[in-house]
């Protein structure tokens, strides 16, 4: 009898170790999702990111998710479930960007990257991937897979993504340079305020852009006449609207070297020429000033202001023969 019984158990436990060796396609169904391979070239771009981001949206424009941050910037996996997707791709995470918030987040058509206040964006480049589709066979590959260490993806996609930002480059003739005390502080108005970036469009909604020409070089020969320059980033120039046309202008707070307050104001909607130097687009701006002639040493407003901004003198060599 208890030979029987030994008998008995052994059968029950070759049993069991049968059943176990079976493969469990529960196990291996990945929550009824197919592995996508998402592939990402950032060469048009020219940015090196530090990960990357995608967001899956559904056909309609509806969310459907954020997936984690990817760690590896170039390929990446994302697992779908059955269905149709647009993937919205950008170069690292939103927590990273200084003066960048993304708002809209919750439809494609919404979802905007605007600019903080008192900043000027950081470099953001988007792909957005469209009729991403997830079929059944897709996912039952990994129901019936016959390899168990396989894990290539279904799928494999490929993204380009192109920078959103708009490089503004301002430089102006300014007769009478010399009697600029300090580099000029200026405002360049109405400018995009954000990038919708599902769209693929600047923001309707304008902001108003601080910098400092701080970048000064004399006219050759002279000793009075002279350009400054500076450039920055923006989201660019407002969409057009067929009622109105939208207008730009620059303000500027020149500090002369009698310590008086000189203010200009300077529209630019003419005097602006896009182009684009092969990663993104380039809004040339350039304007003619003239300054009053003046004596240091006064005792105007600006006499004692310490908040001036220093010139950073550019230096041309002069060839000899």
């Amino acid at each position: 009898m208890k030979n029987g019984i030994l008998k008995g158990s052994g059968w029950i436990a070759l049993l069991l170790l049968l059943v176990s060796c079976q493969r469990d396609h529960l196990y291996y169904k990945n929550s009824e999702r197919a592995l996508i391979q998402v592939n990402m070239d950032w060469s048009k771009a020219g940015v090196t990111p530090n990960g990357a981001t995608i967001i899956a949206y559904h056909t309609d424009g509806t969310l459907f998710q954020l997936f984690p941050y990817l760690n590896n910037p170039h390929s990446s996996c994302i697992s779908l479930p059955e269905g149709n997707y647009q993937l919205l791709v950008h170069n690292d995470v939103p927590d990273e960007y200084k003066f960048i918030d993304f708002l809209g987040m919750d439809h494609l058509h919404t979802l905007e990257a605007r600019i903080r206040e008192k900043g000027t964006p950081d470099t953001l480049a988007v792909a957005l991937l469209t009729n991403v589709v997830v079929t059944p066979q897709m996912i039952d590959y990994y129901y019936n897979r016959p390899d168990e260490e396989r894990t290539e993806a279904v799928n494999k996609l490929y993204a380009t993504p192109a920078r959103v930002i708009t490089l503004v480059k301002v430089r102006a003739h300014v007769k009478g340079l010399c009697y600029a005390a300090s580099a000029p502080k200026a405002l360049l108005r109405n400018m995009a305020a954000g990038y919708l970036l599902g769209i693929g469009q600047a923001s309707d909604v304008p902001f108003h852009f601080p910098f400092v020409i701080n970048n000064r070089k004399y006219d050759q020969g002279s000793q009075k006449d002279g350009v400054i320059h500076n450039s920055f980033s923006s989201f660019g120039l407002r969409p057009q609207t067929k009622n109105e046309k939208n207008r730009y202008f620059i303000d500027l707070d020149v500090t002369l070297i009698n310590g008086a307050k000189y203010p200009l104001s300077v529209e630019v909607t003419d005097q602006m020429k896009v182009t684009n130097d092969g990663k993104q687009e380039v809004i040339n701006i350039w304007m003619e000033l003239e300054l009053p002639e003046v004596i240091g040493g006064g005792t105007g407003d600006g006499a004692f202001d310490t908040d001036v901004e220093e010139w950073n003198d550019v230096e041309i060599e002069i060839p000899m023969e």
